[in-house]
């Protein structure tokens, strides 16, 4: 079960300004500028539940709807932005210009949205921000399997002490370390921080090629590094398994161009049959479907490259990741994986039983929007052997307030067989919308032949 909405919360962007003018001068030296009057402000965020404090993002806006400029000390457990601020302990003291703002605080698409307009002027200012957990996801762990750092893959702006401050901040439960050709434990840094109490870190490896970018997980700590040097999947996926405790292997953002070279791309890949031209062997456990920082103009076509590998026979689970390599630029855990777990606090995330359920297809993907199905009582990647006459399929789509969601699709073998308008509930006010966007159950004529089902729930 799949599902789309944007995440959101302040869109980076640059502005520029050229004026042309006669600057005041005295002696032949420009007048120096005013200095910009600064006012601080201090923001603690709780749990609304028991009001202990919450890992969380902190977005500040100006008057104009951008991010905002603003000063914040870089310390252990925050990782800080223009106009953004994650904070590990639920705490942030920063200072801005005076003049008006809007506040936000988000913990990823489980929780709610706090916001406060703020007068910023000369007295310092404290704000107390309660979110409360609004999507009920039990029986699932928040993954995001795609996740790195500029301090080993070499790009981006997130040290790994920020990173962790970013996964904590937007609720992953199961943070997949997959930097570059290159085995990272997150756990230090998420002791250092004090992240630690919020996710299970697991170390993995994005073995990056010219023919293509795999993650495997997990990797057993002190493993060598494969040898990516390749351009036969056979001989990667080979190494790719090799590597101690290595359970699971996926092909990332598959219609993406690396390196001049597009797995999806039509003259290597038959988009209707799934058949490699080159007769590469997609022998993966998992594609992604969604890779929020690398959208698709159309958005649809990693499903139907999906779509079409299932009636070629392949179990491949669809998977959601962000493939984020920035604090903010990109928004980790935007594109998530929930997988199938037992109830456990977050950083004592059963790995193994987490590695069976993706293996299983036991997954939902999200992009904001959190969309379960039943067929005859039964959940993703499970079978229903002998079906009646008709079969009852139940759809719940769930988001947080903030959140809208307007349509619902079902897909058989890759063919819509249902579209459904979801009415929307805002009030046109942010925050004032229902958790629970649609709950339907519908009666489906029995197929005539083996099926597979696929229920996506999209949104402005």
């Amino acid at each position: 079960m799949r599902s789309r909405a944007p995440l959101l919360l302040g869109t980076l962007a640059a502005t520029g300004v050229c004026a042309l003018g006669i600057p005041a001068f005295t002696q032949g030296v420009p007048a120096p500028e005013a200095p910009v009057r600064q006012v601080q402000v201090t923001v603690r965020v709780l749990d609304a539940a028991d009001r202990s404090p919450l890992p969380s993002r902190i977005t500040l806006l100006d008057s104009t709807g951008q991010l905002a400029a603003i000063q914040a000390e870089r310390s252990v457990g925050r990782a800080v932005r223009r106009g953004v601020i994650y904070t590990s302990d639920g705490l942030a003291t920063f200072t801005a210009p005076v003049g008006k703002y809007t506040l936000h605080a988000t913990r990823g698409m489980e929780y709610g949205l706090g916001t406060r307009e703020l007068v910023l002027d000369a007295a310092p200012q404290q704000v107390e921000l309660r979110l409360r957990r609004e999507v009920d996801t039990r029986g699932y762990v928040s993954c995001d399997p795609h996740i790195h750092t500029l301090t080993h893959s070499g790009h981006g702006d997130a040290t790994v002490e920020e990173r962790v401050a970013t996964i904590a901040g937007e609720g992953i439960e199961l943070a997949i370390a997959t930097d570059h050709n290159h085995h990272l434990d997150l756990g230090p840094a998420a002791r250092q921080t004090g992240s630690a109490p919020f996710f299970t870190p697991v170390i993995g490896n994005e073995i990056t090629t010219n023919a293509g970018h795999f993650n495997a997980f997990p990797v057993k700590p002190g493993s060598a590094v494969p040898d990516h040097r390749s351009t036969d999947w056979a001989t990667l996926l080979a190494r790719a398994r090799a590597v101690p405790g290595t359970r699971v292997v996926m092909l990332n953002h598959p219609s993406n161009d690396h390196s001049n070279f597009i797995p999806t791309d039509p003259k290597r890949f038959h988009p209707g049959s799934g058949e490699s031209l080159e007769g590469r062997d997609w022998a993966f456990d998992g594609m992604e479907v969604v890779t929020s920082a690398a959208l698709q103009s159309d958005w649809m076509k990693p499903y139907r490259d999906w779509f079409a590998l299932l009636n070629r026979g392949l179990r491949i689970s669809g998977m959601g990741s962000s493939d984020s390599h920035e604090v903010n630029r990109f928004i980790l855990g935007q594109g998530r994986t929930y997988i199938a777990a037992p109830e456990t606090p977050a950083d004592q995330v059963d790995v193994d039983a987490a590695c069976d359920s993706n293996l299983a297809g036991k997954v939902l993907v999200s992009m904001g929007l959190f969309t379960e199905m039943w067929v005859e009582g039964r959940g993703p990647g499970e079978l229903v052997a002998k079906p009646s006459d008709q079969l009852t399929v139940r759809v719940r789509v769930q988001g947080p307030r903030w959140i809208e969601a307007d349509r619902l699709e079902i897909f058989a073998n890759g063919q819509r067989i249902v579209t459904r308008p979801i009415a929307s509930e805002q009030s046109g006010e942010r925050g004032k919308g229902k958790v629970v966007k649609a709950d339907l159950t519908l009666r489906i004529p029995r197929p005539s032949h083996d099926v597979w089902l696929v229920a996506i729930a999209s949104g402005p």
